[in-house]
């Protein structure tokens, strides 16, 4: 079952401690849970390939919440040091030659019904998920999945300043932004706060007469529709309800998994 496999360095003829001094990590992800252990250093198989010495936590404590659903979690992040511990599995599958392009690609099917869900593909991009061009742009902060929208818009209204920033996190299944622009985006989509529900609600019956709001970046327009930014949710008596996937937070955005 996921979330019950565990990692167990003494069954394993490959495990390496590490060396003396920042051994331990203690981390709070942004729901508020978090993880603790020590970095350890093996070999890890993802997808039939094997990655030779890589370095990864080996958490001995997890919050409930996560301890149960998940086996772990992959980090893809830039390498930001010479440091092993900032060296993700995809960076070393690349200097050990075990791919031939340094990039990874998502493929999340829109249908929840679905019989494959998604698709995580490493060094490469199957080019039979989608159809059309890709848009590149480049990162504004070196080392970072961050870059610019060059406007966000809603009926042809304007929402953001044209340089917000905005980083990709495909584990996060919400769009998350500034509190002020959260609400106007709301305003000109026609929908208000709900207190009791804690989200931005429409009348499941009429999500589809909602405005697709725009995300511009790098001067190519990606318009979400309706049925992909409304989402449907239970409240405390089971009664179903249509929200948003809009959320306020911090003061730079954050594309989910929608966008």
């Amino acid at each position: 079952m996921p979330g019950n496999r565990k990692y167990n360095s003494g069954k394993s003829s490959t495990f390496k401690k590490l060396g003396n001094g920042h051994k331990a990590f203690d981390i709070t992800y942004e729901d508020g849970t978090g993880a603790s252990g020590v970095f350890v250093k093996d070999t890890v198989t993802i997808g039939g390939i094997k990655v030779l010495h890589q370095t990864f936590g080996s958490a001995n404590k997890v919050d409930q919440d996560r301890s149960n659903v998940y086996d772990g979690i992959l980090g893809l992040t830039i390498p930001i040091t010479s440091d092993d511990k900032s060296k993700s599995v995809l960076y070393n599958l690349y200097q050990q030659k075990k791919i031939k392009q340094p990039i990874f690609s998502f493929y999340l099917a829109a249908d929840p019904s679905a019989t494959i869900g998604g698709e995580f593909i490493i060094g490469g991009i199957d080019k039979s998920k989608y159809i059309g061009r890709i848009t590149y742009f480049r990162a504004s902060v070196k080392d970072m999945y961050q870059a610019t929208f060059t406007s966000i818009t809603v009926n042809n209204h304007q929402i953001s300043d044209s340089n917000q920033q905005f980083y990709l996190d495909t584990g996060t299944a919400f769009i998350i932004g500034p509190p002020k622009q959260i609400r106007k985006l709301h305003q000109q989509i026609g929908l208000t706060y709900n207190d009791k529900l804690d989200a931005y609600v429409v009348n499941c019956d009429d999500k589809l007469k909602l405005p697709s709001v725009v995300f511009t970046i790098a001067n190519q327009p990606f318009p979400l529709t309706p049925e992909q930014y409304i989402y449907t949710n239970t409240d405390d008596n089971e009664n179903p309800y249509c929200a948003t996937t809009f959320e306020s937070g911090r003061s730079y955005g954050a594309n989910g998994q929608n966008l």
